[in-house]
């Protein structure tokens, strides 16, 4: 089984109430292939949900390293600042042979 650190994404952006939660809006910056679990930490702040945002890019492609991470508390989005590198653990990282 391969180890595989976990993923890196830079906060893009901070919303205070998307869809009843906070949100963080954060790309990607490696290449994990992952699922987010029950029980995963934004920068070990504890996630709702998370989602891909997929944003189009300037030709109207759809892309796949923006994800919006829905807070449990409000309070948690001063943990956070655009521009900031974070870290998802406890994800699962789907392993290659």
């Amino acid at each position: 089984m391969a180890y595989r650190t976990d993923p890196h994404f830079v906060v893009e952006g901070l919303v205070e109430n998307f869809a009843g939660s906070p949100w963080v809006v954060a790309r990607r910056l490696d290449d994990h292939h992952l699922l987010i679990r029950y029980g995963a930490l934004l920068n070990g702040v504890p996630i709702a949900n998370a989602d891909l945002v997929a944003p189009l890019d300037g030709v109207g492609v759809g892309k796949d390293d923006v994800w919006g991470f829905f807070l449990n508390n409000v309070d948690d989005l001063k943990r956070f600042t655009v521009g900031q590198t974070v870290a998802l653990q406890h994800s699962i990282p789907l392993v290659e042979e």
